[in-house]
């Protein structure tokens, strides 16, 4: 999910909050960048600064979570879809993330400006025919699906490919894959 975060409301967040009026008022090109710092907000064209209060805090994080609502509901419909077309049992399903978000954890709000564990531990979701459900403790890379994908297709990685499948992890037939730790930088600092 990346700001402006404007999805159909449910109703189910962002109710009662006091907020600035600025925020909701905000063009789509001004809210998809701006920067967030301890809680004051400056707005890219006119640099002007909100300082924002615990309702502009919670209202933004609701927009968030609305979001994530938003798309859980999505990913919903489509399994639905497969199910009622009887594909849902032959078909590989892969829902992956590439950052969280700060939520003004560490005084920051977005994910590219730190390195913390909310922005770096993200879930990936992977359903393939013929696997149990299984959550994997360890840590697994984004560059470890193209290696998976290909396997899964009976296709064989070029000899210079990154990354290592996944597939032994959801057989249960591995405690973990690929390397012990992982490259992470961000935009600032």
């Amino acid at each position: 999910l990346h700001t402006p975060y404007v999805f159909p409301e449910s109703g189910l967040f962002g109710q009662g909050f006091k907020i600035h009026k600025r925020i909701t008022s905000l063009p789509v090109m001004e809210a998809q960048r701006f920067p967030v710092y301890k809680r004051r907000m400056m707005l890219k064209a006119t640099r002007e600064v909100i300082n924002l209060t615990d309702d502009d805090v919670n209202y933004i994080t609701a927009r968030y979570d609305e979001g994530i609502h938003y798309s859980d509901a999505l990913i919903g419909d489509f399994i639905k879809k497969l199910r009622s077309a009887g594909l849902l049992d032959r078909t590989v399903i892969i829902v992956p993330s590439d950052h969280g978000e700060g939520l003004f954890d560490h005084d920051y709000f977005f994910h590219d400006f730190n390195l913390y564990d909310n922005t770096l531990w993200v879930p990936l979701i992977i359903k393939v025919p013929g696997a149990e459900k299984r959550e994997i403790p360890g840590q697994v890379q984004l560059i470890d699906l193209m290696p998976t994908v290909l396997e899964l297709a009976g296709i064989e990685p070029n000899s210079d490919a990154q990354g290592y499948s996944l597939l032994p992890l959801l057989y249960g037939k591995e405690a973990a894959a690929g390397n012990e730790y992982t490259l992470a930088e961000s935009a600032v600092g």
